[in-house]
């Protein structure tokens, strides 16, 4: 485990130069409103953002922490939860007037329940809910459609396998509703959900590749129709440990997954999207390897109908960047972007805000990767 500083770093722009899409106008490092590292980030109505993660507190010990923040990268209000052992909130969304922070919480070295958190406008907590079993039990991604919260995670207390993708649907006051589990006998995840146009949900992750339950996988995408019921399945992957860390719905129908495949015949990784038809065939696919994107963890669907990526790049110090690009639906780029200095930057989410400012967040560290602290960036451009 990383040593994580208390620095909290912050980057807000101003207009586009005709250098590049993108620049900076803000840069702020703070210790009174830090996070360990950032996991994601939601657009709040004001033009600023809410961003979720964690903070470590002592040795083996993490708490979930909440934080709002307004246009001008200023902290509006903190929330720090969490109790002796690891804690993590891994995605938050909003839920009516306020948001919806999910994540683990640790019950022992091998036991973790699923975490759902509701908190108010103010960041006042308005109920939460520990769905857990005998083993362990991770919420990674959260959506809500039609009032219901849709959770997707992971569990290793039921299942066909090691660990299996895990569902859990609750009500908007956290009553669940339903939870079921699907994968393979193997190690199976799911890390992202998103809704679709018809009322379906479309989830990604990962899934042992036939023959290698355990050290080789494939990315997994699972559309399902209004009533949960499995509308076809898509398998993407190589020879090694692929996955699909994100997904997106696009008003047609259709879906953009992101994460990271092998390169050809060998071992090595690259960051790769790929857009899928409602009928489940691939429309798109484009792969950041010659960009030195080792992964994308993260995407977001930006009001103009393009995408927004991030991803995590070598440069030839063997240092990671920030990647940043938009890129169309037909998966033609748009503009890229890479941000980066001696140290490293690791990049986890990417949101845009009601401005149209680009924010993304993730950890930061010095020059030998020790006390990682948590890095949040943003930036407007005036690029089309």
């Amino acid at each position: 485990m990383f040593l994580r500083t208390a620095t909290l770093c912050f980057l807000l722009t101003g207009t586009a130069a005709a250098a590049g899409p993108l620049e900076s106008t803000f840069d702020r490092a703070t210790d009174d409103s830090a996070l360990g590292g950032v996991h994601a980030i939601v657009a709040t109505t004001d033009g600023g953002f809410v961003a979720a993660g964690f903070t470590e507190v002592a040795r083996k010990q993490e708490d979930c922490v909440v934080t709002r923040l307004n246009a001008a990268g200023k902290q509006v209000w903190r929330k720090q939860l969490g109790g002796e052992k690891p804690d993590r909130c891994l995605d938050v969304t909003r839920l009516g007037d306020g948001y919806l922070a999910v994540g683990f919480t640790t019950r022992s070295q091998t036991k973790q329940d699923a975490w759902i958190v509701a908190l108010d406008e103010d960041g006042v907590v308005r109920w939460e809910v520990v769905h857990g079993a005998r083993w362990v039990e991770r919420a990674h991604a959260v959506t809500v459609v039609d009032g219901q919260v849709v959770v997707v995670g992971l569990t290793s207390s039921k299942g066909a396998g090691r660990t299996d993708g895990a569902v859990i649907v609750t009500d908007d006051k956290g009553a669940v509703t339903s939870d079921w589990s699907m994968g393979t006998a193997g190690n199976d995840s799911l890390s992202a959900v998103a809704p679709v146009a018809d009322g379906g949900l479309v989830m990604a992750g990962f899934s042992p590749q036939p023959g290698h339950p355990t050290w080789r996988s494939d990315a997994w995408v699972v559309r399902l129709d209004a009533l949960k019921q499995v509308v076809w399945e898509r398998r993407f992957g190589n020879k090694t440990r692929d996955r699909a860390n994100d997904v997106v719905a696009l008003p047609d129908g259709s879906v953009v997954v992101a994460g990271v495949l092998g390169k050809g015949d060998t071992h090595d990784k690259e960051g790769w999207l790929a857009r899928i038809a409602p009928d489940g065939k691939t429309m798109h696919e484009l792969r950041l390897g010659e960009a030195g994107v080792l992964e994308v963890p993260d995407i977001t669907l930006s009001a103009t109908g393009d995408l927004l990526v991030v991803g995590d790049a070598k440069d030839k110090g063997g240092h990671t960047d920030t990647f940043l690009a938009r890129v169309k639906p037909t998966l033609t780029q748009a503009w890229t972007h890479m941000v980066g200095d001696v140290g490293h930057e690791m990049p986890h989410a990417i949101g845009e805000t009601s401005t149209g400012a680009v924010v993304v967040g993730g950890w930061r560290s010095g020059f030998m990767k020790y006390n990682v602290g948590a890095w949040i960036a943003g930036w407007t451009t005036a690029a089309k």
